[in-house]
C-alpha cells in the first residue's frame, strides 16, 4: 500500500473584498474540498478558468492561508504551523507557475535563481558545489551549462519553463504542484515538456498535483483526476475511468470539448451560461444553473460525494439511488 503523502479535509479558502458592505461578502474560491496523494502519485485537477484549481494547488502547500479545513503533509498537521516549522518542510513541497516569465526573477541569472533553494535549505556548501549543481539540474531538464550566466530574458518560453522545473526539482522535493505549466507555450514545446515531467517523476519518484483546463494533457499525466467546478470538486477517480466513463454532466462537458477526429466519439452536451459568481454562488448544486439534466431538487440539495465504483466519485443527485 502506497505511503499517504498529503491530505486535506474540508478546506475552504474565502478571500475578503475591499469595502465595509462586501467583507461579508467573500469570494469563494474553494468550498469545502477535500483530496489526498499518494507517495509517487500524480493527481490531476482539471476546470474551466476561475473554478478554484489554482487556488486549491497553492493552498495545500500554504502559498496561501486556508479559510478553514486541515492540511497533512507527509503526516505532519500543517493547517496552523508556524513559519519557522513549515520552512523546514518548504524544501519537500515545490510549485512551477504557469507563466515562466513572471515567476523567475529577471535580475538574477539562472545560476543564482536555480542555486537559491539549495542555498536556503543548505544543500551546498560553497559557490563552486553550487555551479556543479546548477549546471547538473540543467542537464537534467534538457538544457547546456552554457546558460548558466544568463538572464531569464535571453531564453525562450520553453527554456524558461525549463529553469522553472529545474528549481523546482533542485531541493529534491516529494511533492511538486504544476500550476499550468504547458499552457503558455506552443503545442510542440508542450508536448516536450509533458515527457520531461513524466521522466522526471519516474527518475526521482516525486508525486504532482498537475493543474490545467485541458482534460486531455491531464489525462497523459495523472493517475487520478479531481474534476472542479465553483469552488467544489463534482467528481474524482482514476484517470481512466473520468476519461472513458464521465459521470457529471460538467466532466461530459470538459470532454466534448476536446477535439475529435471521429465524430462518432464526440460525446453530444451543450450548456448555456456563465459559471456562478463565486461570491454569490446558487443554493443547491452549483451546476443546476447551466445542466441540462437539473431538477427541482438539485436547487434545493447540494449534493455529497457518491461513490458509483471504487474510487470513483461524483457529487449529482442524478445517482443518490446508488449512494
Amino acid at each position: 500500500m502506497s505511503e499517504k503523502l498529503l491530505n486535506a479535509e474540508s478546506l475552504t479558502v474565502h478571500f475578503a473584498r475591499a469595502g465595509f458592505l462586501r467583507r461579508s461578502h467573500p469570494v469563494k474560491a474553494v468550498d469545502g474540498v477535500s483530496i489526498s496523494l499518494n507517495a509517487g502519485e500524480v493527481l490531476g485537477i482539471v476546470g474551466e478558468s476561475g473554478s478554484g484549481k489554482t487556488t486549491l494547488g497553492k493552498a495545500v502547500i500554504r502559498l496561501i492561508e486556508p479559510t478553514s479545513g486541515r492540511i497533512k503533509f507527509m503526516g505532519i498537521d500543517i493547517t496552523r504551523a508556524k513559519e519557522r516549522e513549515l520552512r523546514k518542510l518548504r524544501k519537500h513541497m515545490q510549485i512551477v507557475h504557469q507563466d515562466p516569465y513572471s515567476s523567475l526573477n529577471p535580475r538574477m541569472r539562472i545560476v543564482d535563481i536555480i542555486g537559491r533553494p539549495l542555498v536556503i535549505h543548505g544543500l551546498v556548501g560553497s559557490e563552486k558545489e553550487k555551479r556543479e549543481r546548477v549546471a547538473e539540474l540543467l542537464r537534467k531538464v534538457g538544457l547546456n551549462e552554457t546558460l548558466l550566466f544568463r538572464f531569464p530574458h535571453e531564453l525562450s518560453g520553453g527554456q524558461r519553463q525549463r529553469v522553472s522545473i529545474a528549481r523546482a526539482i533542485a531541493p529534491m522535493p516529494k511533492l511538486i504542484v504544476l500550476d499550468e505549466p504547458t499552457s503558455a507555450l506552443d503545442v510542440s514545446v508542450q508536448a516536450q515538456l509533458l515527457n520531461l515531467l513524466r521522466a522526471i517523476r519516474s527518475e526521482l519518484g516525486v508525486s504532482y498535483i498537475f493543474i490545467s483546463h485541458d482534460l486531455s494533457v491531464v489525462y497523459y499525466m495523472s493517475d487520478r483526476i479531481a474534476v472542479m467546478y465553483a469552488g467544489k470538486i463534482v467528481e474524482s477517480g482514476s484517470a481512466d475511468e473520468l476519461f472513458f466513463n464521465p459521470l457529471h454532466p460538467y466532466t461530459k462537458l470538459l470532454l466534448s470539448s476536446i477535439p475529435q477526429p471521429d465524430p462518432k466519439k464526440r460525446i453530444d452536451i451543450t450548456i448555456e451560461g456563465e459559471p456562478p459568481s463565486p461570491v454569490s454562488p446558487p443554493p443547491g448544486c452549483r451546476f443546476h444553473p447551466r445542466c441540462p439534466m437539473a431538477m427541482e431538487d438539485c436547487r434545493k440539495v447540494d449534493p455529497e460525494p457518491i461513490e458509483v465504483e471504487k474510487g470513483h466519485f461524483v457529487s449529482c443527485l442524478l445517482y443518490r439511488d446508488k449512494a
